[in-house]
């Protein structure tokens, strides 16, 4: 029996340990560029990488794409429909969904941002009150740099960005938002229309 819970204790100490190393998600986009965007995925600190547009060997099968079957609409849906208007309707259920996501946002770590916008339109006039929108806005990014160009019709953008995600981070929201009782109660009044 107690080797039995030592296994369980070492698998659950094992399993937060692996949630609890983050993930780096790196993307790099290059309009000027035949491929536009590059992504990479870095984890444990960079030692096991994956770049999901990475180039094929030659002879290697591509992927299937998944066929889409198409669902009628049956009282099944309907009642789906029910379930999720009234856990809407529930008390509190939108405000605690609303901080969850922000809570979610927060958990995500921006790190090593660069951007570089150049636009030019067709008319200078309307290249200058782009220039006014975007100027501000790409102002509070740190890294970045906007060129209006009022002589030619282009746009050019670089950016680089890595996004670190620590998982166990997004289990703990999970978890939290699951056990709050305006979810229970929004549960509850679901199955309650639902039936």
């Amino acid at each position: 029996m107690l080797t039995f819970v030592l296994a369980v204790l070492g698998l659950v100490g094992v399993t937060v340990w692996l949630l609890s190393v983050p993930l780096d998600l790196k993307v790099r986009v290059n309009s000027e560029q035949e491929k536009k965007i590059t992504l990479q995925i870095a984890w444990f600190y960079g030692l096991l990488q994956l770049q999901p547009d990475a180039p094929r060997k030659p002879g290697s099968v591509p992927p299937s794409k998944p066929r889409i079957a198409l669902r009628r609409h049956s009282n099944v849906d309907v009642q789906e429909r029910h379930f999720i208007w009234a856990m809407f309707r529930s008390p509190g259920f939108l405000s605690r969904l609303l901080r969850f996501m922000v809570d979610v946002l927060r958990a995500i770590e921006f790190r090593d941002n660069a951007v570089f916008l150049r636009l030019g339109l067709l008319d200078p006039a309307d290249t200058g009150q782009a220039a006014g929108v975007l100027g501000p806005m790409l102002m509070w990014l740190p890294n970045a740099r906007f060129e209006p160009d009022f002589h030619n019709a282009c746009l050019v953008l670089h950016a680089d960005s890595t996004v670190r995600i620590v998982p166990l981070r997004f289990v703990k929201l999970a978890l939290i938002f699951s056990f709050s009782p305006e979810v229970w109660r929004a549960v509850r009044g679901g199955i309650g229309v639902a039936r």
